[in-house]
Protein backbone atom coordinates (compact mmCIF):
# COMPACT_ATOMS: atom_id res chain seq x y z
CA UNK A 1 0.00 0.00 0.00
CA UNK A 2 1.28 3.88 -1.11
CA UNK A 3 -0.31 6.93 -0.39
CA UNK A 4 0.03 9.31 -3.14
CA UNK A 5 0.66 11.87 -5.07
CA UNK A 6 4.23 10.31 -4.96
CA UNK A 7 6.80 8.96 -8.37
CA UNK A 8 9.42 5.99 -6.98
CA UNK A 9 12.13 6.11 -9.62
CA UNK A 10 12.14 4.61 -13.00
CA UNK A 11 13.71 0.67 -13.16
CA UNK A 12 13.88 -1.82 -15.75
CA UNK A 13 15.06 -5.22 -15.43
CA UNK A 14 14.90 -8.71 -17.27
CA UNK A 15 12.16 -10.17 -15.35
CA UNK A 16 8.53 -9.70 -16.84
CA UNK A 17 6.36 -8.43 -13.93
CA UNK A 18 1.95 -8.38 -14.22
CA UNK A 19 1.05 -5.03 -11.80
CA UNK A 20 -2.76 -5.49 -10.53
CA UNK A 21 -4.45 -2.00 -8.52
CA UNK A 22 -6.89 -3.74 -6.12
CA UNK A 23 -7.70 0.05 -4.81
CA UNK A 24 -7.00 3.44 -5.94
CA UNK A 25 -5.02 4.17 -8.47
CA UNK A 26 -1.45 4.89 -10.39
CA UNK A 27 -0.29 5.98 -13.60
CA UNK A 28 2.73 3.77 -15.56
CA UNK A 29 5.37 4.90 -17.44
CA UNK A 30 6.89 3.69 -20.41
CA UNK A 31 8.66 5.58 -22.43
CA UNK A 32 6.23 7.82 -24.10
CA UNK A 33 3.39 5.90 -23.14
CA UNK A 34 0.89 6.33 -20.43
CA UNK A 35 -1.67 4.74 -18.98
CA UNK A 36 -3.71 4.61 -15.55
CA UNK A 37 -4.35 1.45 -14.29
CA UNK A 38 -7.29 1.39 -11.61
CA UNK A 39 -8.93 -0.49 -9.67
CA UNK A 40 -9.54 -4.14 -10.90
CA UNK A 41 -7.02 -3.64 -13.81
CA UNK A 42 -3.15 -4.48 -14.81
CA UNK A 43 -0.75 -3.36 -16.17
CA UNK A 44 2.39 -5.92 -18.29
CA UNK A 45 5.95 -4.85 -17.93
CA UNK A 46 7.90 -7.15 -20.17
CA UNK A 47 11.33 -7.83 -20.12
CA UNK A 48 14.15 -4.90 -20.47
CA UNK A 49 11.20 -2.81 -20.73
CA UNK A 50 12.14 0.72 -19.03
CA UNK A 51 9.56 1.59 -17.21
CA UNK A 52 7.83 4.02 -13.95
CA UNK A 53 5.11 4.64 -11.77
CA UNK A 54 3.31 7.69 -10.65
CA UNK A 55 1.08 7.14 -7.48
CA UNK A 56 -2.25 9.09 -7.91
CA UNK A 57 -3.52 11.07 -5.00
CA UNK A 58 -5.08 8.66 -2.02
CA UNK A 59 -4.41 5.19 -0.69
CA UNK A 60 -3.10 2.81 -3.47
CA UNK A 61 -3.07 -1.05 -2.89
CA UNK A 62 -1.74 -2.94 -5.45
CA UNK A 63 0.22 -6.60 -6.19
CA UNK A 64 3.19 -6.93 -8.70
CA UNK A 65 3.77 -10.53 -9.30
CA UNK A 66 7.64 -10.65 -10.38
CA UNK A 67 8.17 -14.10 -12.92
CA UNK A 68 11.48 -16.40 -13.99
CA UNK A 69 10.81 -15.96 -17.54
CA UNK A 70 12.46 -19.30 -18.08
CA UNK A 71 9.83 -21.23 -15.48
CA UNK A 72 6.58 -19.91 -16.91
CA UNK A 73 5.08 -23.10 -18.89
CA UNK A 74 7.95 -24.83 -17.47
CA UNK A 75 5.72 -27.96 -17.62
CA UNK A 76 5.15 -30.59 -20.56
CA UNK A 77 1.79 -30.08 -20.63
CA UNK A 78 1.97 -26.34 -20.80
CA UNK A 79 3.86 -25.94 -24.03
CA UNK A 80 1.27 -24.97 -26.06
CA UNK A 81 0.80 -21.44 -25.16
CA UNK A 82 3.19 -18.82 -25.44
CA UNK A 83 3.54 -17.74 -21.67
CA UNK A 84 5.83 -14.97 -22.91
CA UNK A 85 3.72 -13.52 -25.93
CA UNK A 86 1.64 -10.86 -23.52
CA UNK A 87 4.71 -9.48 -22.27
CA UNK A 88 6.74 -8.90 -25.77
CA UNK A 89 3.77 -7.48 -27.52
CA UNK A 90 3.37 -3.71 -27.85
CA UNK A 91 1.59 -1.79 -25.03
CA UNK A 92 -0.78 -0.27 -27.34
CA UNK A 93 -1.50 -3.77 -28.24
CA UNK A 94 -1.82 -5.17 -25.01
CA UNK A 95 -6.26 -5.62 -23.61
CA UNK A 96 -7.46 -3.60 -21.29
CA UNK A 97 -10.37 -5.00 -18.74
CA UNK A 98 -12.76 -2.27 -18.68
CA UNK A 99 -15.95 -3.93 -17.48
CA UNK A 100 -17.05 -4.57 -14.10
CA UNK A 101 -16.32 -8.70 -15.35
CA UNK A 102 -13.48 -8.67 -16.51
CA UNK A 103 -12.34 -6.46 -13.22
CA UNK A 104 -13.54 -8.59 -11.35
CA UNK A 105 -11.74 -11.83 -12.49
CA UNK A 106 -8.49 -9.89 -12.05
CA UNK A 107 -9.39 -8.77 -8.47
CA UNK A 108 -10.25 -12.50 -7.71
CA UNK A 109 -6.88 -13.22 -8.51
CA UNK A 110 -4.94 -10.95 -6.82
CA UNK A 111 -6.69 -10.99 -3.86
CA UNK A 112 -6.85 -14.69 -3.97
CA UNK A 113 -2.53 -14.84 -4.21
CA UNK A 114 -2.53 -12.47 -1.41
CA UNK A 115 -4.31 -14.82 0.52
CA UNK A 116 -2.35 -17.96 -0.11
CA UNK A 117 1.08 -15.46 0.64
CA UNK A 118 -0.44 -15.09 3.97
CA UNK A 119 -1.79 -18.12 5.06
CA UNK A 120 1.46 -20.20 4.28
CA UNK A 121 0.44 -23.40 3.98
CA UNK A 122 2.63 -26.61 2.80
CA UNK A 123 2.92 -26.15 -1.40
CA UNK A 124 1.65 -22.51 -1.15
CA UNK A 125 4.21 -21.23 -3.74
CA UNK A 126 2.52 -23.95 -6.39
CA UNK A 127 -0.57 -22.66 -6.18
CA UNK A 128 0.14 -19.25 -6.60
CA UNK A 129 2.33 -20.54 -10.05
CA UNK A 130 -0.87 -22.21 -11.20
CA UNK A 131 -2.95 -19.60 -10.45
CA UNK A 132 -0.75 -16.74 -12.03
CA UNK A 133 -0.76 -19.21 -15.17
CA UNK A 134 -4.32 -19.32 -14.85
CA UNK A 135 -4.19 -15.41 -15.18
CA UNK A 136 -1.97 -15.11 -17.87
CA UNK A 137 -3.48 -17.48 -19.64
CA UNK A 138 -7.17 -15.47 -19.05
CA UNK A 139 -5.11 -12.23 -20.53
CA UNK A 140 -4.27 -13.94 -23.48
CA UNK A 141 -7.13 -15.27 -24.86
CA UNK A 142 -7.67 -11.59 -25.49
CA UNK A 143 -4.78 -10.81 -27.55
CA UNK A 144 -4.47 -10.84 -31.20
CA UNK A 145 -2.91 -14.18 -32.88
CA UNK A 146 0.63 -14.46 -33.51
CA UNK A 147 1.43 -16.98 -36.84
CA UNK A 148 5.02 -16.27 -36.50
CA UNK A 149 7.20 -18.61 -34.61
CA UNK A 150 8.80 -17.04 -31.20
CA UNK A 151 12.51 -16.32 -31.52
CA UNK A 152 13.17 -15.70 -28.21
CA UNK A 153 15.52 -18.68 -27.67
CA UNK A 154 17.50 -17.65 -30.81
CA UNK A 155 18.37 -14.41 -29.49
CA UNK A 156 18.87 -15.44 -25.77
CA UNK A 157 22.62 -16.30 -25.78
CA UNK A 158 23.17 -12.49 -26.20
CA UNK A 159 20.52 -11.70 -24.07
CA UNK A 160 22.71 -13.23 -21.11
CA UNK A 161 25.96 -11.84 -22.82
CA UNK A 162 24.68 -8.17 -22.24
CA UNK A 163 23.78 -9.39 -18.78
CA UNK A 164 26.42 -11.00 -17.91
CA UNK A 165 29.02 -8.16 -19.33
CA UNK A 166 27.46 -4.98 -17.76
CA UNK A 167 31.10 -3.29 -17.44
CA UNK A 168 31.36 -2.90 -21.22
CA UNK A 169 30.25 -1.84 -24.71
CA UNK A 170 29.62 -5.60 -26.13
CA UNK A 171 29.57 -4.85 -30.35
CA UNK A 172 27.26 -6.54 -32.77
CA UNK A 173 29.63 -8.63 -34.02
CA UNK A 174 30.16 -10.49 -30.50
CA UNK A 175 26.04 -10.47 -30.13
CA UNK A 176 26.17 -12.22 -33.31
CA UNK A 177 28.94 -14.62 -32.80
CA UNK A 178 27.44 -16.22 -29.63
CA UNK A 179 24.24 -16.71 -31.21
CA UNK A 180 25.60 -18.09 -33.93
CA UNK A 181 23.98 -15.90 -36.38
CA UNK A 182 24.67 -13.47 -39.29
CA UNK A 183 24.67 -10.17 -38.11
CA UNK A 184 22.45 -9.22 -40.69
CA UNK A 185 20.09 -12.28 -39.47
CA UNK A 186 20.33 -11.36 -35.56
CA UNK A 187 19.49 -7.86 -35.72
CA UNK A 188 16.61 -8.81 -37.58
CA UNK A 189 15.51 -11.18 -35.20
CA UNK A 190 16.32 -9.03 -32.17
CA UNK A 191 14.29 -6.48 -33.26
CA UNK A 192 11.55 -8.91 -34.02
CA UNK A 193 11.36 -10.43 -30.89
CA UNK A 194 12.37 -7.15 -28.43
CA UNK A 195 11.09 -3.96 -30.55
CA UNK A 196 14.62 -2.40 -30.52
CA UNK A 197 18.18 -2.59 -31.41
CA UNK A 198 20.51 -4.99 -29.42
CA UNK A 199 23.19 -2.02 -29.12
CA UNK A 200 19.53 0.19 -27.36
CA UNK A 201 18.94 -3.07 -25.40
CA UNK A 202 22.39 -3.81 -24.20
CA UNK A 203 22.91 -0.01 -22.92
CA UNK A 204 19.47 -0.04 -20.94
CA UNK A 205 21.19 -2.80 -18.97
CA UNK A 206 24.74 -0.95 -18.63
CA UNK A 207 22.15 1.73 -17.00
CA UNK A 208 20.19 -0.61 -14.95
CA UNK A 209 23.42 -1.35 -13.04
CA UNK A 210 24.69 1.49 -12.66
CA UNK A 211 21.46 2.72 -10.99
CA UNK A 212 21.71 -0.10 -9.00
CA UNK A 213 25.04 0.45 -8.06
CA UNK A 214 24.28 4.27 -7.32
CA UNK A 215 21.57 3.50 -5.01
CA UNK A 216 22.99 0.74 -3.04
CA UNK A 217 26.53 1.66 -2.85
CA UNK A 218 27.03 4.36 0.50
CA UNK A 219 31.02 4.44 -1.13
CA UNK A 220 30.21 8.14 -2.03
CA UNK A 221 32.31 7.00 -5.73
CA UNK A 222 32.28 9.70 -8.42
CA UNK A 223 30.33 9.58 -11.46
CA UNK A 224 33.44 9.58 -13.47
CA UNK A 225 34.13 6.33 -11.54
CA UNK A 226 30.85 5.14 -11.78
CA UNK A 227 30.90 5.73 -15.75
CA UNK A 228 34.03 4.72 -16.48
CA UNK A 229 33.11 1.69 -14.36
CA UNK A 230 30.29 0.56 -17.25
CA UNK A 231 31.89 1.62 -19.74
CA UNK A 232 31.17 4.64 -21.26
CA UNK A 233 33.89 7.19 -22.92
CA UNK A 234 33.11 10.06 -20.24
CA UNK A 235 30.26 11.52 -18.14
CA UNK A 236 28.65 13.31 -20.72
CA UNK A 237 27.94 10.10 -22.55
CA UNK A 238 26.85 8.51 -19.25
CA UNK A 239 24.37 10.99 -18.04
CA UNK A 240 23.11 11.32 -21.75
CA UNK A 241 22.35 8.01 -21.95
CA UNK A 242 21.27 7.67 -18.15
CA UNK A 243 18.42 10.21 -19.20
CA UNK A 244 17.71 8.33 -22.17
CA UNK A 245 16.82 5.20 -20.83
CA UNK A 246 15.31 6.46 -17.20
CA UNK A 247 14.21 10.00 -17.96
CA UNK A 248 16.15 11.87 -15.26
CA UNK A 249 19.37 12.42 -14.68
CA UNK A 250 21.97 10.15 -12.19
CA UNK A 251 21.71 12.80 -9.28
CA UNK A 252 17.71 13.00 -9.71
CA UNK A 253 17.75 9.66 -9.62
CA UNK A 254 19.41 8.51 -6.19
CA UNK A 255 17.48 11.84 -5.28
CA UNK A 256 14.20 10.41 -6.58
CA UNK A 257 15.16 6.81 -4.48
CA UNK A 258 16.03 8.78 -1.36
CA UNK A 259 12.75 9.68 -1.27
CA UNK A 260 10.92 6.78 -1.80
CA UNK A 261 10.23 4.25 0.64
CA UNK A 262 9.46 1.97 -1.38
CA UNK A 263 10.73 1.51 -4.90
CA UNK A 264 8.00 -0.33 -7.47
CA UNK A 265 10.70 -2.43 -9.76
Amino acid sequence: MEHGPAEPPGDMHFSPQILMVLSGAMEMHYGNFKVICQSGEFCLTGPWEPHRARILPGLCHYIVITLDIALIGAVSSFHDVDWAYPFLIPKKEQPRFSSRRERAVILRAARYLLRIQKQNNPGFRSYQWLEIHRLIWHIQTRLPKRDTPRTLEKIYPAIVLAWNEVTRLISLDEASQACGLSRSRFSDLFKQETGMAFGDFALRIRINAAAIIMTERESGNSMKQISADFGFSDVSHFYRSFRKILGCTPVEFVQKQKRSDSVLS
